[in-house]
């Protein structure tokens, strides 16, 4: 990620907290499974409870989008990593001889999980000013290994930067400077996340239904120069990129927190991930910051849609710190399989999605003023919720929206939601799943024997 002297004083600030908000989404438009446990006591004397089911008129939708099973390996994630962020090539710097061992690397593992070369017939490599060089590689549409041009139009982009900044130097590095940043998160974990991704993409019976383009991004610690560089000069009409991927520094998780990007670019986009998110459900983390510190930028500037993955900044970035030892294995794992589901789908959309222009006059700042205004920044279900503490996967209705998708579907304060259809809810997958989510068909609920609460 280009370098920022203050990484970590824009930290986002995680609370076990959840709070929901109303929106114009009517209960007629709620499309997934609620369970729902609702705990009633009237004059100290707990009543049994009895199911009951409201059904909005419209078929119940699976939970989840479906996708085929994707191999994501970590022993191979920390291969590439543990290469990539070795001494022996010395820090990654665009133009340097370390840069052109890891250009080396990336291409032959390209070359072994058969994608073709994405700048002209037989070259990977896009070279550009001193020494600097994007690496190309395309999976090709539906079962014919040579087909290229997609049939409509239509490319998918996912790129991550390669190159990190060598010994460091005053302008780039948080010191010391003068030993070898390794860049183990930045952006090695991005790098190898992107092979990783074109190997379980490329072994599927099945090939996407639009070609993919994958792009490792060169000299991005001096500007974004690669990504900018081919934007300039692009190996494919700009006209014919459908959406745009980018990972730089995806190692480093905790908590199963991932910050996430470009979500107002597109419509739906909240919907879409909450869709994915599962084995495991991370926290999804929505930033609505519109700037030009890694290589979705020149993207936004010629009107494509993008979302960035980014699992936070910390004392080790631009460090000689940034060692493989300190990678979050597990969870990159993990992040893949989101990541796999996620450019499958795009890969595979009928019609692509459209850039918001809005989105270039929206930043945290509009989201957080929204957000004290409102209650949330997520505006759904229009209920506020706590965890109860005698219980793994209960919340307690706290507060009831007037005139809220959830009032009209029948919910009270009081309430303790136990369950989202088959799914039992933690903390991780609540925020995920109710708080990140408004569209709900078949809900059903345990209500007490009567049907009158006493006032």
């Amino acid at each position: 990620m280009t370098f920022e002297k203050h990484p970590l004083n824009s930290q986002l600030h995680r609370h076990s907290r959840f709070y929901f908000s109303p929106t114009n989404l009517s209960s007629k438009t709620l499309n997934y499974y609620f369970l729902i446990l609702i705990c009633f006591f009237c004059c100290g004397i707990h009543l049994s409870a009895a199911e009951k089911t409201i059904d909005f008129d419209s078929p119940a939708e699976s939970l989840w989008l479906p996708t085929p099973a994707f191999q994501i390996d970590e022993s191979d994630l920390k291969q590439h990593i543990g290469f990539l962020a070795s001494d022996a090539i010395e820090g990654r710097e665009s133009g340097s001889q370390g840069g052109r061992a890891a250009s080396a690397y990336i291409v032959s593992e390209l070359q072994k999980y058969g994608l073709k070369p994405g700048v002209g017939e037989n070259e990977f490599y896009q070279e550009f000013g001193n020494g600097f060089r994007n690496i190309l590689a395309i999976l090709p549409a539906g079962n014919d290994a040579n087909k290229q041009l997609p049939p409509d139009g239509g490319y998918v982009v996912i790129g991550a930067h390669y190159d990190h900044v060598g010994y460091g130097n005053s302008r780039n590095s948080l010191g010391p400077i003068g030993q070898i940043h390794n860049g183990a998160d930045d952006n090695a974990s991005g790098t190898a996340l992107l092979l990783e991704l074109a190997q379980a993409l490329a072994s599927l019976d099945k090939k996407p239904s639009h070609p993919i383009l994958f792009a490792f991004w060169d000299a991005e610690e001096r500007g974004l120069v690669g990504s900018k560089h081919w934007v300039a000069n692009s190996t494919l009409p700009l006209d014919q990129i459908r959406f745009y991927f980018n990972y730089d520094m995806v190692g480093r998780m905790e908590e199963e927190s991932l910050e996430v990007y470009g979500i107002r670019t597109y419509h739906r986009a909240q919907e879409q991930l909450v869709r994915h998110n599962h084995d495991p459900a991370f926290r999804l983390i929505y930033n609505w910051d519109n700037k030009g510190d890694s290589d979705h930028y020149p993207f936004i500037n010629k009107r494509i849609p993008y979302l960035m993955l980014h699992t936070g900044k910390h004392e080790d970035y631009h460090r000689p710190s940034d060692d493989a030892h300190l990678i979050n294995y597990k969870g990159l794992t993990q992040l893949g399989q989101l990541s796999a589901r996620l450019l499958w789908e795009e890969a595979n959309r009928l019609e692509p999605v459209r850039f918001r222009r809005e989105y270039l006059q929206e930043d945290e700042t509009l989201r957080k003023g929204l957000a004290s205004h409102l209650g949330t920044s997520t505006l759904r279900l229009g209920l506020s919720a706590t965890r109860l503490e005698e219980s793994e996967a209960g919340f307690l209705v706290k507060q009831i929206s007037p005139n809220s998708p959830a009032s009209q579907a029948g919910l009270n304060v009081g309430d303790v939601i136990i369950r989202m259809g088959d799914v039992a809810l933690d903390s991780t997958t609540f925020e995920s799943l109710i708080l990140k989510n408004g569209k709900l068909r078949l809900i059903h609920l345990f209500t007490p024997p009567s049907t009158e609460r006493k006032k």
